[in-house]
């Protein structure tokens, strides 16, 4: 029997969306649906579109990666630390160069005052001056004993004094706790003392030296005991003073306008008990006239057991050598001792150095031959170093101490 029926409606069965491979043919018609191929076992192809002509896209920079990010970073904190760094290392050295400009001398050390030299603490107050103007001698001071008892210490006789309480007040204390490295506002009083032991000199204001310091007005009167002084005449060698008794000294004057800064009036006189005996090695020689005046490179002689050279040991045997005289004007040049010179001194030696005084020398003759005649040009005062060049002698200049002494000689005969 004939059906009438048409045909059966086509069979789908749904199997999900599966892509199919790029420019793939339409498949024939009669095909099985799901062909083998479905079924491999390699993954499906993802199907890409392929531009044919070219185009223009806009899009945001991409970010740069996280590493970079952080290298960027880490420099920055190291250019922020060097800079601190050299920040203050740039504070630090301005710092240090202000300190050593201001105080050259390091912490250790002390310094001499106008010449700049830096000496240790232990050469202070030793009885050997040291600094070129002996500033490390001049200013030294303690208290000794139970009763705290001010004393100042000489140089020259390597012993401590006690110093008198006529005419002291609080003023001149506060200036000695100063200089002992107490602060001012520590200071509580001073009143006089029976000292326990006898001493057999002391130290006392001169209240005639007018408005200076503590140490320059007791400076007058250091050493000023006549008694522990002898003068030896006509002698070489100093181990000669061994074998003879020397001449007393009955007083001794030192001028009251005597500056221990700038040497001012740096003279003093000593009267004998008995009078020198004149021989073949001892004459006497001639103080200046007032107003006399020595000419520029006239020849001078200067002599003394001072020390050859400088920072030495004094000599046994008297040393002796030729200077010439150097005038004021030139000696007080800026190179030489700027304007250090006063009216009271006077310059001797070569500027290109070699020859000189030293320490030990203080207080010996500067003298020419004149007319026949020996004058005493001056005394040996001060020098920066010994023999250095542009730094000749200096020594007091007798001319301007000649109506001091005459003074003198008539009040104490």
């Amino acid at each position: 029997m004939t059906s009438t029926l048409g045909p059966p409606p086509p069979y789908y069965e749904n199997r999900g969306f599966q892509p199919e491979p790029p420019f793939a043919a339409r498949q024939a018609a009669g095909a099985p649906p799901y062909p083998h191929q479905l079924f491999s076992t390699s993954p499906p192809s993802v199907p890409s579109y392929i531009p044919r002509v070219a185009t223009h896209q806009s899009t945001r920079p991409a970010a740069p990666p996280p590493r970079r990010t952080c290298a960027a970073s880490l420099r920055k904190t190291i250019i922020i630390i060097l800079s601190i760094l050299i920040v203050i290392c740039c504070a630090i050295a301005a710092f240090f160069i202000w300190y050593f400009v201001e105080n050259h001398c390091l912490s250790s050390l002390i310094e001499c005052g106008s010449s700049g030299m830096c000496m240790p603490p232990s050469q202070w107050c030793d009885g050997v001056s040291d600094c070129p103007n002996g500033e490390d001698e001049t200013r030294c001071v303690r208290l000794f004993g139970p009763n705290f008892i001010l004393e100042v210490y000489s140089p020259v006789s390597k012993s401590w004094y006690p110093v008198c309480h006529d005419d002291w007040n609080d003023d001149y204390g506060k200036v000695a706790c100063k200089d002992m490295g107490y602060s001012v506002d520590t200071y509580f009083c001073s009143r006089g003392v029976a000292p326990e032991v006898s001493f057999k000199s002391y130290m006392k204001l001169n209240t005639s030296a007018g408005n200076i310091d503590l140490y320059k007005k007791l400076y007058s009167r250091r050493l000023s005991d006549p008694y522990s002084w002898r003068v030896y005449a006509g002698i070489l060698n100093q181990d000669e003073m061994l074998f003879r008794s020397g001449y007393k000294v009955q007083l001794i004057i030192s001028h009251p306008g005597y500056d221990t800064d700038s040497k001012d009036n740096d003279v003093a006189l000593m009267k004998l008990e008995t009078p020198l005996s004149f021989t073949e090695t001892v004459k006497p020689v001639c103080l200046p006239n007032p107003g006399m005046m020595f000419q520029p490179n006239q020849q001078c002689w200067i002599s003394g057991w001072g020390a050859e050279y400088q920072g030495g040991k004094t000599s046994n045997n008297l040393n002796f050598v030729a200077v010439p005289l150097i005038e004021r004007s030139r000696c007080n040049a800026v190179y030489i001792y700027n304007g250090m010179i006063l009216p009271t001194m006077i310059c001797a030696g070569d500027l290109e150095g070699g020859i000189d005084s030293c320490q030990g020398d203080s207080g010996g003759p500067l003298v020419t031959y004149h007319h026949s005649v020996w004058w005493l040009v001056g005394d040996t005062s001060w020098g920066t170093g010994c023999a250095t060049p542009n730094k000749p002698g200096v020594y007091g200049n007798m001319t301007v101490f000649t109506d001091w002494i005459y003074k003198n000689m008539q009040a104490n005969r």
